[in-house]
């Protein structure tokens, strides 16, 4: 159980501590990855950055998750699961855009605090205050791998048993602190789990913007 999410921040950083690092820099997935973020990079003394990547909803059942859409605009999901649930061709489409909005009126937001940090040739941690399904880190491990990082590092404090091979499968490092058997919701591996705003994610990146730089 963690305190919040910057007690698990601060856990992580711990863990990452021991590992060779290559001028390291920390990509949290807005919003709550942010705050986890946020604590690694200060643990570590590395970057802060933000990487975008949405979930893609469920019609009708927002709380079910179908897939996510990274920064780029490029959905990822699984097209059985879709059949499966009826969910047709322009409901999907408008779900994707509806995220894909999202994700731009965030750039605009957070850009303007923080520039893009530079990812090529360096150890890059994405940080997030845990998975679920894993489709959102899925896209953003995506995006990212084509920025050409030196290696790529997923560090979340909880994942589920079930999804823990397929997040390790496409980074070169999964560092989690617990591997939950028994799953149900993220919140419920903390004891304070507080919606993060846009406003605490535009004050943390302000506090680590690099001199000369948002």
């Amino acid at each position: 159980m963690f305190e919040d999410r910057k007690d698990a921040g601060r856990q992580l950083g711990k863990e990452l501590r021991r590992l060779s690092l290559r001028d390291p820099l920390v990509l949290g997935i807005p919003r709550g990855g942010v705050a986890t973020g946020a604590a690694i990079a200060k643990t570590i003394d590395a970057e802060l950055d933000v990487v975008f990547a949405h979930k893609l909803r469920c019609p009708g059942h927002p709380e079910f998750a179908i897939g996510a859409v990274g920064e780029k605009g490029i959905p990822l999901f699984d097209e059985a699961l879709l059949h499966r649930l009826g969910i047709n061709e322009h409901e999907f489409l408008l779900e994707c855009q509806e995220e894909i909005d999202e994700i731009s009126r965030r750039k605009r937001l957070f850009r303007w605090v923080r520039p893009p940090a530079e990812i090529e040739g360096r150890s890059v941690i994405i940080a997030d205050d845990g998975i679920a399904t894993g489709s959102t880190m899925l896209a953003a491990l995506a995006a990212i791998r084509q920025r050409r990082p030196y290696e790529l590092i997923v560090a979340v404090p909880v994942v589920p048993r079930n999804r823990y091979e397929a997040i390790a499968a496409k980074c070169d490092q999964l560092v989690c602190l617990q591997v939950a058997t028994a799953f149900h919701s993220v919140s419920e591996f903390y004891r304070s789990f507080t919606a993060v705003t846009d406003e605490q994610v535009v004050k943390t990146l302000r506090a680590f913007a690099p001199v000369g730089g948002g």
